[in-house]
């Protein structure tokens, strides 16, 4: 938590090599995430997330790779209430 009870800040990062035969087959995706906990409280959470992937092109058909190849962005957003 950067503020308690209040704010928290997340980072996650991954790295892929599919397969050691193939060349420019790497996939790598980084995600950020801010939390906002508004009654200070785990009850109510609001968070927002952004993500980016890149998934390299071997150029082979039937490649073994994770998704599709390119670079992939991807916004979240969720509000969480706990009874």
């Amino acid at each position: 938590m950067v503020v308690e009870r209040t704010l928290d800040l997340g980072f996650r990062a991954n790295y892929l090599d599919a397969g050691d035969e193939l060349e420019e087959d790497l996939f790598y995706s980084f995600e950020g995430q801010v939390g906002y906990y508004p009654d200070h409280t785990h009850n109510l959470q609001v968070k927002l997330r952004y993500g980016y992937a890149k998934q390299e092109n071997p150029g082979v058909e039937d490649a073994p790779l994770f998704t599709r190849p390119g670079n992939h962005n991807l916004v979240t957003a969720q509000l969480l209430l706990a009874l």
